[in-house]
């Protein structure tokens, strides 16, 4: 079942990632721009979690 899955996996990368080549460039800039919203916002919840002890608070918790 795992190789199904892995290869199911492989497909789906292969068809996205030719869907993304045929995109117009500005269709391409828009996804880089929310791309990088993104990658700071995680990047703040990351440092949120570490700030408020969340590695401790999720120890306890299990």
């Amino acid at each position: 079942m795992e190789a199904s899955r892995k290869q199911l996996w492989q497909k789906i990368q292969a068809q996205v990632f030719d869907e993304y080549r045929q995109l117009p460039e500005s269709e391409k800039q828009w996804i880089a721009e929310r791309s990088g919203k993104i990658e700071a916002l995680q990047q703040q919840l990351n440092e949120l979690f570490h700030a408020g002890n969340g590695v401790a608070v999720f120890l306890r918790c299990q």
